[in-house]
């Protein structure tokens, strides 16, 4: 069983219940997020289309947000109907991460979010970087158990016919072999008596020296 699903609903819940505690009983705690959290300058994510699901690139203003944080806490009434635009702005945006959990990791996109200064909205800018790298691990987690799922089958051959196969078009494996980062066979090197077997990996950091065409792959090596 995939265990993402459950990883999503409950950061999902967790938001739903800390937002409500934050606004309720400690709305300290939300204003001092918002009013250290910068002057609106614009966040911009380094994703592009066809990569993992995160922040789309977007004005986010923190003074505005902590404005209607602030002007909402003269009631409990205005409290309540500013905490339900939030739970509104998670459940939307974690709709629409359903939707892109759903599609095969190689052709997930980026989540739209209008950018509208709301506190909900800020909350999802906050949020959603961290469900990216939760999709990433997740997906390298599953590139690790397709590499050494192969990787016990070309040994196999190996023991049945004395020699590496030539490439993985020789192997029965279906789509054991797809690289679910691409959507395309994992990469097979042969090096003499050895080889080596490649998934293209997450988008790197673009400060890592370890990346290669700014992916970091993972490999298995025999």
């Amino acid at each position: 069983e995939d265990p993402l699903p459950r990883v999503i609903e409950a950061e999902r819940a967790g938001i739903k219940r800390s937002m409500r505690t934050i606004f309720l009983a400690k709305p300290e705690a939300l204003r001092g997020i918002l009013e250290d959290a910068g002057d609106g300058d614009a966040e911009k994510s380094d994703r592009k289309p066809g990569q993992q699901p995160g922040t789309a690139p977007g004005h986010i203003d923190p003074d505005r947000a902590a404005a209607q944080f602030r002007q909402a806490q003269g009631s409990p009434e205005q409290a309540r109907a500013l905490l339900a635009q939030v739970d509104g702005r998670v459940d939307e945006a974690f709709r629409l991460l359903y939707v892109e959990y759903r599609k095969p990791p190689w052709q997930r996109q980026d989540i739209e979010l209008p950018a509208d200064g709301s506190v909900g909205g800020f909350i999802i800018a906050l949020v959603m970087p961290s469900m990216s790298r939760a999709f990433d691990a997740y997906s390298r987690g599953e590139a690790l158990i397709r590499l050494l799922a192969t990787h016990a089958v070309i040994r196999r051959y190996e023991w049945e016919h004395d020699a590496l196969p030539a490439s993985l078009k020789t192997l029965d494996v279906a789509n054991l072999a797809i690289d679910p980062f691409t959507g395309q066979p994992l990469k097979y090197r042969r090096l003499d008596a050895a080889y080596e077997l490649t998934s293209a990996g997450p988008v790197a950091d673009p400060n890592d020296q370890q990346a290669v065409d700014g992916r970091r792959p993972v490999s298995v090596t025999r």
